[in-house]
């Protein structure tokens, strides 16, 4: 069966790993606001749904860019 998924779940989750270190410091910046964006669209849509909270995408933005800056210094702790 050809479609968009891994043959293995191993492989599907390295694809979007952001701890790799033969990676890129570019392509390791990508994969780190990719994980902080999707995280707080996540939460913000938990919090949407369960607490009756209104949108707010300047919200997700902000919690985003503290978890990108939260995030930053495990995701180059091997990369030299």
């Amino acid at each position: 069966m050809v479609g968009p998924f891994s043959q293995h779940p191993r492989q599907n989750y390295m694809q979007h790993s952001f701890c790799n270190t033969h990676l890129g410091i570019k392509l390791q910046r990508w994969l780190i606001w990719w994980v902080a964006l999707t995280w707080s669209i996540w939460n913000h849509r938990n919090r949407i749904v369960f607490s009756n909270d209104s949108p707010n995408t300047s919200k997700i933005l902000d919690d985003a860019i503290f978890l990108r800056y939260w995030m930053m210094p495990f995701s180059f702790a091997g990369a030299g």
